[in-house]
């Protein structure tokens, strides 16, 4: 990897995100991120969306989320499994907001023959609590059980990680998690639409 330069996606929609950086300070003070730590989560804020679709999700139906939390869009590439994750977010009165598609340059991870091998995958949403920052992977559990084993996909007591995302995350003082959707799910995700729709509704 020489030279990579990343651009956010701003044909897309990137939202400005300068009206909650001192939210996000605030949490960077909390967990005691040194200086090089904060820089680099502010890059993944900045190059948010990093992407534009990609071919893996050519055949999802995808689209944009008016974050009614982050007052902007967020973009999703599957219309179930990160629409859903998103509503979930956008409900969890623990979250202060969040952006979709973080470049996570210089991830590392071995061969089968043994050989490093240095990438930049984009994960898909970076959460921002009061006490935590954390970048999620959004995945289908049928997707995730057919990869189990390669490429530092596993699961343990029905948690499942990425142990090269897991270990880029925690050398920079962020957590990292696979998200999946309940199964089946379709009847979750009609009530989440509903609870989402009425979000911010009079009470009277």
């Amino acid at each position: 990897m020489k030279n990579q330069v990343l651009t956010p996606a701003v044909e897309i929609g990137a939202a400005h995100e300068s009206s909650w950086r001192g939210e996000r300070e605030a949490v960077y003070q909390r967990l005691a991120l040194t200086p090089v730590q904060q820089r680099t989560v502010e890059e993944l804020v900045r190059l948010s969306p990093a992407r534009k679709v990609g071919k893996g999700a050519l055949h999802n139906l995808r689209g944009r989320l008016p974050s009614k939390k982050c007052s902007a869009l967020r973009l999703f590439e599957s219309h179930t499994v990160e629409r859903l994750f998103f509503y979930e977010v956008e409900l969890d009165p623990r979250v202060i907001g969040y952006v979709t598609q973080v470049p996570l340059v210089g991830v590392e991870r071995r061969l089968p023959n043994g050989r490093r091998h240095v990438s930049t995958p984009t994960l898909d949403v970076l959460v921002f609590t009061q006490k935590s920052i954390t970048i999620v992977e959004c995945k289908d559990e049928d997707w995730l059980r057919k990869r189990e084993g390669t490429k530092g996909w596993s699961c343990l007591d029905g948690v499942w990680t990425c142990e090269p995302y897991a270990r880029w995350a925690t050398d920079r003082g962020l957590g990292f998690r696979v998200w999946h959707p309940p199964y089946p799910f379709a009847v979750y995700l009609r009530n989440m639409e509903l609870i989402y729709a009425r979000l911010g509704e009079s009470q009277e």
